[in-house]
Parts: C-alpha cells; structure tokens; sequence
C-alpha cells in the first residue's frame, strides 16, 4: 500500500514490502536541495560532514615545458602543434638574428626561428628540436634547446599578471615558469 505523504519537499511516498517500510524519494529535488544547502569542509550540513576532497574539482592545464637559454618556459599545449628535430637548418642571407633559417619538414618549408633571440638572450643552445605552432596561418618552428615534457598544472598554480596578458606557473619545485603565447 502507498501512502499519500506528498506533501514533503522530497519524499514522494511510502509502502510497505515484506516487513520493510520504504520511502520513495525524488532523487532531483533531494540534489537540488543538497546543492542548495552547501557547507564548508569539515562543518556539519544536510548529510553530515562534507569532505574537503569531495568540496570541489581541480581543474588542470596541460602545457609543454622545454628550455631555452637555460631558462624554463611552457605553452599551452593546445598552441603546440607539433614538436619535429631539425636534420638540417639551412640559413638565410640577410636575414634578422631573430630568424634562424629553413628546414624542410616533410617536403614542406618551415620558418625556423631562433627562441633565445626572441626572447632577448644572446645566449644560443645548439638546438636541434623545434616545436611548431600556427602563427597567423602560417606554420613556424621556434628553436629550442630541451623538451622537458608535458604536464597538467591545476590552475591554482597558475599566476596572472594585472594586465592579464602573461601567466606564470609554479612548478613542483617552486620555480615559476612563463608560459609563452603565440599571439603575443
């Protein structure tokens, strides 16, 4: 038998089954109210204590970290379209020390262009990698001269300048690391 107990914000009935007295409740008005009702980690709420691990998601970026100059940067993975070794870099004559030369990836030129001069280092690794990225539809590898890898850095970990144009992460070990953009 069904009793009419409707009028309860969540419970939408009971019945009995064998010798047990069971409730039907509304799974969505039960979440909406459990959402509604947030507490802080460790207070006492709707359904007891909440957890800090179960407070909130840590939401990561993924960026590939490389070194140039003997200085860390990192990209947004998501500029990076991909990383390719250099078997040969052919230079050009007249051109800015910013411009490292040509090479031929797959049949296809590519502008290779000297990181360490972009960024203001004198400093020049023997780079034989360079990682790609789309720079106004056109393809261009900038020299680097060690992949460190790729990582998820929650965003916590992740500084922005007043001016929101240049964002640096805290690394593990504590170093900060600017994340280059290509559009900048």
């Amino acid at each position: 038998s069904v009793n009419g107990a409707q009028n309860d914000l969540c419970l939408r009935g009971n019945f009995i089954w064998g010798d047990l007295d069971v409730s039907l409740i509304d799974a969505e008005k039960l979440t909406s109210l459990v959402r509604a009702n947030k507490v802080d980690a460790g207070k006492p709420g709707f359904l007891g204590k909440l957890k800090a691990s179960h407070e909130e998601i840590e939401v990561c970026r993924d960026v590939f970290l490389f070194r140039v100059a003997e200085k860390d940067y990192a990209f947004d993975l998501g500029e990076v379209d991909e990383i390719i070794e250099l078997h040969s870099l052919h230079a050009l004559p007249r051109a800015p020390a910013f411009i490292a030369g040509l090479s031929l990836v797959r049949t296809e030129p590519r502008m290779i262009l000297n990181t360490s001069e972009l960024l203001g280092s004198s400093d020049y690794g023997d780079g034989q990698v360079a990682v790609v990225v789309d720079v106004e539809a056109a393809y261009v590898g900038l020299l680097i001269d060690k992949i460190i890898g790729i990582e998820s850095i929650p965003e916590r970990l992740i500084r922005h300048s007043r001016n929101a144009k240049q964002h640096t992460l805290e690394r593990a070990n504590g170093a900060f690391v600017p994340i280059l953009s290509v559009g900048e």
